[in-house]
């Protein structure tokens, strides 16, 4: 199928969601509204955009190209090893694997960067859940500490 053709059934699902998700929203109490209406609201005009955009592209575009489908596989595996350890070893050590992991499939060579960008986004994350949001997250083999 010609890509075009898929942006146009994309955007009209997501036209059809955002519309749904828009008028559902109403039965919400008045401050639980405003964030579905808002995200419904934006992702109606990104779906307006790709609409107008397939309409315009390349109508000669060559069908399907090979896509490398493995390291999608390999992270969706990834993520589901950490939804099922995550309560028994805990948010920190998992959530710094996970991260390191998925920059090493995507294909950064550099592993001294990855583990520093790993540990760093795991931390800023852990606090913003922490302090600012104050809700627990699973602390798993860290409980007693």
């Amino acid at each position: 199928m010609l890509q075009w053709k898929v942006d146009i059934y994309i955007s009209f699902t997501l036209l059809c969601f955002s519309s749904y998700t828009f008028i559902e929203s109403n039965n919400f109490g008045s401050l639980s509204r405003k964030f579905p209406k808002l995200i419904s609201f934006f992702l109606f005009l990104l779906s307006l955009i790709l609409l107008f955009s397939s309409f315009r592209g390349n109508k000669d575009d060559v069908a399907d190209k090979e896509i490398d489908i493995f390291p999608v596989i390999k992270i969706l595996i990834g993520i589901l090893i950490y939804i099922v350890f995550l309560k028994w070893i805990g948010y920190l050590p998992l959530s710094f694997m996970l991260i390191f992991y998925i920059t090493l499939i995507l294909g950064y060579k550099n592993k001294v960067k990855a583990i520093i960008f790993s540990f760093i986004s795991t931390i800023i994350v852990y606090f913003i859940f922490i302090t600012l949001l104050q809700v627990p997250i699973p602390e798993g083999i860290f409980r007693f500490l």
